[in-house]
């Protein structure tokens, strides 16, 4: 039989999964990891039912359940009995704030210019695979397409490979 100090609630490791859940909260909060893991188990299918309706764009399925996981966590932590309220109750709610939270933090415009960058070390095409600062800077070598004698990236080059990476801006050229 394992007790934990000053709280009133003594639980057999085996016997975890016949607690309530409110008793295995409060042997979590006081540091078992045992009843932590068992809640964490017993409530995933929840977890994975309130991320399902949810979409992110540039995220999978898993990354909303991961964030749905991570509001059972602070459930577990932060869950009071005496607010008369189950704990299942809690957890839903704390999990699917946290998955909205996440949703919205996601889609702020906020930093859509550092979302929405271009490396400059990402291939572009342009014949072959040169990188973007190699075709500004006129250091992609060009003996397939030129002299070998010529050093220079000509115009028309550089306007396809900036095409490439920028096809948003050229709208107007």
């Amino acid at each position: 039989m394992k007790t934990l100090p000053n709280d009133g609630v003594s639980a057999d490791i085996e016997n975890l999964d016949s607690l309530n859940d409110e008793a295995l909260a409060r042997l979590a909060q006081n540091g078992s990891s045992d009843a932590e893991h068992t809640l964490v188990v017993r409530f995933m299918p929840l977890v994975r039912i309130k991320a399902r309706p949810y979409f992110l764009i540039g995220a999978d399925h898993s990354d909303l359940v991961q964030e749905g996981s991570i509001g059972l966590f602070s459930a577990i932590r932060d869950y009071d009995c005496e607010k008369h309220t189950s704990f299942r109750t809690y957890a839903e709610v704390c999990i699917g704030n946290n998955i909205i939270a996440a949703i919205k933090r996601a889609t702020r415009k906020k930093h859509f210019p550092l979302n929405s960058y271009i490396s400059l070390d990402k291939p572009v095409f342009c014949g072959n695979y040169f990188t973007v600062t190699e075709v500004t800077w006129g250091c992609a070598p060009l003996y397939q397409y030129r002299k070998p004698s010529t050093s220079m990236v000509s115009p028309t080059f550089r306007l396809a490979a900036y095409r490439a990476v920028r096809p948003q801006a050229m709208q107007g050229i």
